[in-house]
């Protein structure tokens, strides 16, 4: 009796921990956005695997060498513990649900829903805490802000839908020309800001023209009814400001380079402006300007 008994339970052992080593498999595939737990998902389908490999061993050598009751033991003993993996195996994917459910509110508490940047209200939240770092240790941090030139002209011209594409166009376009450690945000309206960790203000300058000229260099096509295509040529004005001991917050620094924005939209627009407060005249009007747009 007990040689089928064990035989029967070995079975069926190899074949649950074969479904539960395919739905770790899953889930380890489709972690998505919980990307840090991968490593405990891989460890997990390894451990299974690791069981699997045992159970078939186990089969092949003893399969025909039991002879009393109490080697049915070890069979049962491996169909209990296939038992507990396929639970672990559900818990498992109940969890990633959750942190897959998680990690979407978060993103999309942080992120503007029509750009993809971060919103003002993480953009609030990261000056702060950019602030603090850059002042316990001394480093350097610079803060850009942008600004679409004739928006309200583009709005009024083309409706509020192709004031849409330009925002969407001017945010793809700002991602691919900043740095990894760049933090780029919509603040409001038409405006946006990057943040510019470790980065003094000239070399902020010249991000600030990289992405200037990027957006300067590409055309935003429209469609239109029929076969036309209407083609926009969109440009942005830049101030730039560094934190500087006199600047005590986070936000005090972006209105820094709000003024330094409104600097350089009084000088034509489409140009980058420099805030100096050491200077009697406390903008450096332009690194860098094409003509007024």
């Amino acid at each position: 009796m007990a040689d089928p008994i064990g035989d029967i339970l070995t079975v069926i052992s190899i074949f649950i921990l074969m479904a539960a080593f395919l739905r770790i498999r899953g889930l380890t595939r489709d972690l998505g956005p919980t990307v840090p737990v991968l490593l405990r998902w891989r460890i997990l389908n390894a451990y299974i695997a690791f069981f699997m490999i045992g159970y078939l061993t186990y089969t092949v050598i003893f399969w025909d060498q039991r002879q009393y009751w109490f080697e049915l033991v070890v069979p049962a003993i491996l169909f209990f513990g296939a038992i507990f993996v396929w639970v672990v195996s559900i818990l498992a994917h109940k969890t990633v649900l959750d942190l897959r459910r998680v990690a979407l509110l978060e993103h999309e508490n942080i992120t503007d829903v029509l750009t993809g940047l971060y919103n003002r209200r993480y953009l609030d939240q990261r000056i702060s805490a950019e602030y603090a770092s850059a002042h316990r240790y001394r480093h350097s941090l610079s803060v850009l802000m942008l600004d679409i030139d004739h928006f309200k002209r583009l709005n009024d011209q083309y409706g509020h839908q192709a004031g849409d594409l330009a925002l969407q166009f001017v945010s793809g376009l700002i991602l691919d020309g900043i740095r990894e450690p760049d933090i780029a945000a919509r603040y409001g309206g038409e405006e946006f800001v990057i943040i510019a960790p470790n980065t003094r203000l000239h070399d902020a300058g010249e991000l600030a023209e990289r992405v200037r000229k990027r957006i300067e260099s590409h055309e935003l096509k429209l469609a239109r009814s029929g076969e036309d295509r209407q083609t926009l040529h969109i440009t942005v004005s830049i101030g730039v400001a560094e934190l500087t001991p006199d600047i005590i917050t986070g936000e005090q620094l972006i209105e820094c380079a709000d003024q330094a924005l409104y600097q350089a939209k009084q000088s034509g627009r489409n140009r980058t402006s420099l805030y100096h407060p050491d200077l009697s005249n406390p903008f450096e009007p332009t690194l860098s300007a094409s003509s007024d747009a």
